[in-house]
């Protein structure tokens, strides 16, 4: 009985594996930091910066996505990096709402804690055999620690490809 129960088990899991897909989205990014006050931090050094952005995700079902975010954004001073881990939900058709949560370098503060809470629209999506591919826009509102000062508006432009 221990036997069949085993196989039942697995053969549940091996259809869950097949049942996923891999996706990844590349985007250009235009990032509006909310602190311009001139204070120490990210925001202060310039308000508006463009970036490009990479995310590698596994489709878990027909709406559930968890994957790995990273964005890099130009600035005067040198380059703001983000990595982190993203799960989005969709909610309905070609639209999905999701959380971005990691770490954030500024050019001057080394890492801290920060979450995007983001929406996705598909604005063109095809399905092939094998492949989709998909245009998307997407917002985000960035929330950091206070040392940081690196609180953010994000808008993205991305091409998404699903295998």
């Amino acid at each position: 009985m221990k036997k069949v129960l085993a196989i039942a088990v697995i053969l549940g899991l091996a259809t869950g594996v097949q049942a996923a897909s891999v996706s990844f989205d590349f985007g250009t990014n235009f990032l509006k930091w909310n602190d311009t006050s001139g204070a120490t931090g990210v925001g202060s050094t310039n308000a508006v910066n463009n970036g490009r952005n990479f995310t590698l995700s596994w489709n878990l079902d027909n709406d559930l996505t968890m994957g790995v975010y990273n964005e890099v954004d130009e600035d005067p001073s040198g380059q703001t990096l983000m990595n982190a881990i993203q799960i989005s939900k969709g909610v309905v058709k070609n639209v999905a709402v999701g959380l971005n949560i990691g770490e954030i370098d500024p050019v001057t503060n080394g890492y801290q804690p920060v979450v995007d809470v983001f929406g996705s629209v598909n604005i063109l999506s095809g399905t092939g055999d094998k492949v989709n591919g998909a245009l998307k826009a997407i917002v985000s509102a960035r929330f950091s620690n206070s040392a940081v000062v690196a609180d953010a508006t994000n808008m993205i432009l991305a091409v998404s490809l699903g295998f």
